[in-house]
């Protein structure tokens, strides 16, 4: 079993696939797959120049979700980049097993679509009565 990990740079997110079998550590500059035995690198994911990572999640169909300083990538289990959404101040993502993930802002949360669209936000410290508006105005609830 993997007792200790040595990263040159401080971690900011860890997640670990559904069997047990790998360990993702997302680094300010990085997001990599370790075996969860050994710890031999086995994965790494491209983030672009200075991406700045702030959060990492698997869902449960093998993606990998970042948030990054401007905006959220989705990557397949091979690693290859399957969507890359702007999104203002991401601070945390969730993916929703259904190819697209929940990503909470400075002021948001927001659902985004398999395809990069926001389907859903939520905006409960804006103090102004809606808890829950979709970008087409429908409000879902009120407070």
């Amino acid at each position: 079993m993997l007792q200790s990990l040595r990263l040159a740079d401080d971690v900011e997110a860890l997640a670990i696939d559904a069997a047990g079998a790998r360990l993702w550590v997302g680094t300010a500059s990085s997001a990599a797959a370790y075996d969860a035995v050994s710890g031999v690198p086995v994965s790494a994911l491209d983030l672009g120049a200075s991406p700045d990572l702030r959060d990492l999640d698997l869902d449960p169909s093998g993606e990998a979700w970042v948030a990054l300083a401007g905006g959220v990538r989705g990557y397949a289990g091979d690693a290859s980049l399957l969507l890359a959404a702007k999104v203002e101040s991401p601070l945390h993502v969730a993916g929703d097993g259904h190819g697209g993930a929940w990503v909470a802002t400075t002021k948001d949360v927001l659902q985004l679509s398999p395809a990069g669209q926001v389907t859903v936000s939520v905006s409960p410290f804006g103090g102004q009565g809606c808890w829950d508006e979709r970008p087409d105005g429908a409000r879902l609830g009120a407070a």
